[in-house]
């Protein structure tokens, strides 16, 4: 139901090039998949041998601005359908995807506090189903709070010039959101219910 894509042809044994990505009104191009369910996102570094089918996989607008996506090292977001950019971009450390907690805590509807003598970021928020939620997370610290319970940090927050990076995750989950990770694009689509 896209747009026309040209095929694309490619030397046996070697590596495709990715085609033009397609438009489709009402949708988001979310990208190319080798099987007809979209289970399996194309690894365009795979070499060809036989002939092969790519399906484009879309997300409808209406579920676009239900989403805040994000991509490692740029600064540019989107929020909810709408174009933003982040004073600093995510980075990754210790395999886990951090940024400071406010731009994801906020978009999410939270309110972030931080606390200089602790070195504590507090996040007050609502989940989906409406109760209240406060998280605490200490920089350096692998210990973190949701509503007073303790939490064991994969990746600890840490300082870097002058702005508090947090897991995105820990962070997005605890606020009832779905987290999800795309490798191929460096991508983590938050998704709010």
């Amino acid at each position: 139901g896209g747009s026309n894509v040209a095929p694309v042809s490619v030397s046996k044994n070697a590596a495709v090039s990715k085609p033009a990505d397609p438009t489709k009104d009402g949708f988001t191009f979310d990208g190319w998949y080798s099987d007809k369910e979209l289970t399996n996102k194309y690894d365009f570094s795979s070499k060809i041998s036989a002939n092969i089918t790519l399906y484009a996989g879309w997300v409808s607008n209406d579920e676009v601005k239900n989403q805040l996506v994000l991509v490692i090292g740029k600064t540019d977001a989107t929020v909810f359908g709408e174009k933003k950019t982040n004073d600093v971009a995510p980075v990754i450390r210790n395999d886990r995807t951090m940024l400071p907690a406010r731009f994801v805590a906020e978009s999410l509807g939270a309110v972030v506090e931080w606390n200089e003598v602790s070195r504590e970021v507090l996040i007050k928020g609502k989940k989906y189903n409406g109760n209240d939620i406060i998280i605490k997370i200490y920089i350096d610290s692998a210990a973190a709070y949701v509503n007073d319970e303790k939490v064991t940090l994969d990746s600890p927050a840490f300082i870097e010039n002058d702005r508090t990076y947090t897991p995105i995750r820990f962070i997005a989950e605890a606020l009832g959101a779905k987290v999800d990770w795309n490798e191929e694009e460096h991508k983590v689509i938050i998704t709010r219910k």
